[in-house]
């Protein structure tokens, strides 16, 4: 399971309700560990208050001073080997801001469909291939036999939609490298960097990307290209999300307190669900 350090304070900083602090970090496979503060009315289930914080110091904010801010979306997006167009993104809107100009209609539908495609591939990657491991079958066998023992006897109520019988067989198809659902989703990563590279010319660092437009050529071809492909992302996430719904219902059921959110003692968080409950 994750590396997750999760505390837990109960508190009434606001009138009416009952406030609990709750904190995660270090938040692992975030580059730069992420860390999640925040404060909770379980009363009315609203968020008091978030911030994030991320303990590394990558130092962009001052190798970037002095520097032509026409190059700024070029050099920011190398602050990250999967996410750097969003970076860059961000870049040309700050420069269309200071230079008070506005992407014609196209250019900016054509940054919306790279940035749709750059979601589309962070959600397969983190989901399927990062997080996915700390569900499958060589992880949940190590940490956690009883409940590997209960997954081989409970039946995926979604199967005629994902295809797997059993909770076992989706643990299974998630081990890496081997498990067919975890090569599946490697293909369709490729396929949704193909998706962005058709908007913005290359995937993670944009070369088709400026303030006040974009380099794309629009065609006929382009767009189809593009619709290609969403298609086959449509029809994989009508079997992935009855998949992920099966697998995170199963382990609320097998796990008591794996629901942080559930109703009852809210202390007993994620970690300590985890790690008391080996059999």
């Amino acid at each position: 399971m994750p590396e997750v350090l999760t505390t837990t304070k109960r508190g009434t900083s606001a009138p009416g309700g009952n406030i609990v602090e709750m904190n995660w970090d270090p938040i692992t496979r975030i580059v730069g560990s992420l860390g999640i503060f925040t404060k909770i009315n379980f009363d009315t289930k609203k968020v008091v208050e978030c911030y994030s914080t991320s303990s590394i110091f990558r130092g962009y904010s001052i190798f970037m001073l002095n520097k032509d801010p026409r190059d700024a979306h070029f050099i920011t997006s190398r602050i990250c080997g999967i996410c750097g167009d969003n970076h860059a993104t961000c870049s040309c809107y700050a420069q269309q801001m200071a230079y008070d100009v506005k992407p014609p209609p196209l250019a900016e539908l054509i940054v919306n469909l790279g940035e749709a495609a750059e979601y589309m591939f962070d959600h397969n990657i983190f989901q399927d291939n990062l997080v996915g491991v700390d569900f499958c079958e060589m992880m949940v066998k190590e940490t956690n036999p009883g409940v590997w023992e209960q997954a081989q006897k409970t039946e995926a109520p979604h199967a005629k939609d994902h295809g797997y019988r059993t909770i076992a067989d989706i643990m299974r198809a998630l081990n890496p490298f081997e498990g067919e659902f975890y090569r599946e989703t490697l293909q369709v990563s490729r396929y949704t960097r193909e998706m962005f590279c058709l908007m913005e010319g290359r995937h993670v660092h944009p070369s088709t990307l400026y303030p006040g437009g974009v380099g794309t050529v629009p065609s006929i071809q382009v767009f189809t290209d593009f619709l290609v492909r969403l298609t086959k992302y449509a029809e994989f996430m009508k079997r992935c999300l009855p998949l992920h719904d099966d697998l995170f219902d199963f382990f609320y059921q097998a796990l008591p307190g794996y629901d942080c959110s559930a109703a009852g003692d809210r202390s007993k968080t994620l970690t300590s669900a985890i790690t008391s409950t080996k059999r």
